[in-house]
């Protein structure tokens, strides 16, 4: 009975191991994203303004491409913005 009870007591070890390890690691990337946000919307704030038309062009090229229905036009939309 006893290796029973501690066959199970090392499967829930694991699983909890595995848990933490996995919220760590979540934690960390979303650290990461919330710092790159925080980066590129300062720099925006700042003013500098190659970075924020580089930025705004890509998101204009973005919004553009989601609309296309075509693979006809979104080649035509890529040469556009080439």
């Amino acid at each position: 009975m006893t290796i029973i009870w501690a066959a199970i007591s090392a499967i829930l070890v694991f699983y909890f191991r595995e848990s933490i390890k996995l919220a760590h690691k979540q934690r960390h990337i979303t650290s990461k994203l919330d710092a790159y946000l925080t980066h590129w919307t300062l720099k925006i704030l700042e003013g500098n303004d190659f970075e924020f038309k580089l930025s705004s062009v890509g998101l204009h090229w973005a919004e553009k491409r989601e609309k296309c229905k075509k693979l006809e036009d979104i080649l035509a939309l890529d040469k556009e913005f080439e």
